[in-house]
């Protein structure tokens, strides 16, 4: 260890602030105040405790797109985390801890990737401080949701799979290796809908192919590690002949019946790269067409000029092209965690142009400047976005979080029923472990409504949060705090 940062300090200082970075933004900083506790959150809380009584669920939630359900292996992690506590805050420490080992995952692939080269660990360590201030990941590690941890299991489920290829792996270690593969392709079914459709072709092909390389039969393993994740899900769908799988199965042979001309359509081939740069990358800027001739041009030119190793070039342009054909099908919004099984492509793309500058002193001088523009964009962005998490967490103008919702039950009276359109379910769960108050709780308010619960400031991804719109003019305050307001309707 000593040795590693006497040899690399550089890279040992950039580690070292990356974890650093880590450990604060998706651990501490989310604990301190959980703002983001409302919605599928809230849903996912009351899974949680039933799981306490009932155990492991089959089912996770329902599909936006399909109206099927997404198995629930999620929900297993989830509850091994918890350890069996129903406090909101540790039904998201699953996320945010597997968001912390995306960075140093990151950069160990990064780093199996560009083994070859002399300055692989430094900038390897700089890929891993690139993705600690990777603000889209660091906002949802603070999320009790399913499509969080998509990111780390697909890094993952690669790179063990191109140690297996590589035999880093072998003898009785690779059985464990392939019983884990089996395993984390379980949970990836379960997180979100496009590593759904996307990770079993990815694992068949990369399975298929390492099998007949190595001409072994080790990834029959693999069967045991995903029925074992997969058993509430296979056990429940034997009871039922399969009706939820087959569901899914015939979303894959629905063609979209909407009537789109041929530009349209190849026209549409490129939203996830405009989403990926105006929603992932540079959501602080409105400069739409540059950001997306940006992230264009660091794909095709990542691609075409890659030094790698060609295991994970394939690997990145297979997910992010069945990607771009999945999401061909859908004409909606890409919002942000549509996107998250293709987070990390830009960044992957624009670290291996560091390995490939041409040895043209001209070319590598403009070369180098355009790394230096692009990265100092990319962390400018960032920094910005962390900022604005942090004031939404802890400014004058913050979110409502946990503290805030207790505060709130507590100073409800015994009588009536109060209404609350966004934090209906979250209120209702924490009053519902912590015995606060007998009152009546709805989403809807109505005629039979007497208090409404209203934040005062609304959070809008990762941007700075606003004050909300609220007519407050004639209405008689119940209790106002930094964070809320408590309207008397009667």
């Amino acid at each position: 260890m000593f040795k590693f940062i006497k040899s690399y300090p550089v890279a040992s200082v950039l580690f070292i602030l990356a974890f650093a970075i880590g450990i604060y933004t998706r651990i501490v900083m989310p604990q301190l105040a959980y703002t983001e506790f409302q919605g599928d959150q809230a849903i996912n809380s009351f899974v949680h405790s039933k799981m306490l009584d009932q155990g492991f669920v089959p089912y996770g939630p329902i599909s936006s797109i399909g109206k099927y359900l997404i198995p629930g292996s999620y929900y297993t992690v989830l509850m091994l985390f918890s350890l069996g506590n129903t406090v909101p805050n540790f039904h998201i420490l699953a996320n945010s801890v597997c968001s912390l080992l995306t960075i140093p995952l990151f950069g160990f692939l990064i780093y199996r990737a560009f083994k070859i080269f002399k300055n692989v660990f430094l900038i390897s360590a700089f890929a891993c401080f690139c993705w600690s201030i990777f603000t889209v990941d660091l906002f949802f590690a603070g999320f009790d949701w399913n499509p969080n941890s998509v990111t780390f299991f697909w890094m993952l489920l690669i790179v063990i799979f191109e140690l297996i290829y590589s035999r880093f792996i072998l003898t009785w270690k690779a059985n464990f290796a392939w019983f884990g593969q089996g395993i984390i392709l379980g949970i990836l079914l379960g997180l979100h809908s496009s590593s759904l459709f996307i990770a079993p072709i990815i694992f068949i092909i990369n399975t298929a192919y390492i099998s007949f390389t190595h001409k072994s039969m080790r990834w029959l393993y693999s069967i045991l590690g995903f029925l074992l994740i997969m058993f509430p899900y296979l056990s429940s769908e034997l009871q039922t002949s399969f009706q939820n799988t087959k569901q899914i199965i015939n979303i894959v042979f629905t063609q979209n019946t909407e009537s789109h001309t041929i530009v349209q359509k190849l026209d549409h081939l490129l939203d996830p790269i405009r989403s990926i740069a105006n929603t992932i990358y540079f959501s602080q800027t409105n400069m739409p067409g540059i950001t997306f001739s940006l992230v264009l041009i660091v794909i095709v030119l990542g691609s075409i000029f890659y030094k790698g190793r060609q295991f994970y070039l394939w690997n990145y342009i297979l997910t992010f092209g069945l990607f771009v054909l999945v999401s061909n099908s859908y004409w909606g919004a890409l919002h942000m965690h549509y996107l998250v099984l293709v987070w990390s492509v830009p960044m992957f793309f624009v670290i291996s142009l560091m390995f490939s500058i041409s040895t043209n002193i001209f070319k590598k001088y403009i070369a180098i400047l355009l790394l230096i523009l692009g990265f100092g964009f990319y962390i400018q962005q960032s920094l910005e976005g962390i900022s604005n998490v942090y004031q939404n967490k802890f400014g004058t103008n913050r979110l409502v979080n946990l503290v805030d919702m207790k505060l709130a039950l507590s100073k409800l009276p015994s009588q009536g029923i109060v209404c609350t359109p966004v934090y209906g379910l979250s209120l209702r769960y924490i009053n519902s472990i912590d015995m606060i108050t007998p009152m009546s709780i709805q989403e809807k308010c109505d005629d039979k409504s007497t208090l409404e619960f209203v934040e005062n400031y609304q959070g809008y991804g990762f941007n700075l949060a606003l004050k909300n719109k609220y007519d407050f003019t004639n209405k008689n305050i119940f209790y106002k705090s930094e964070a809320f307001t408590i309207v008397n309707l009667k």
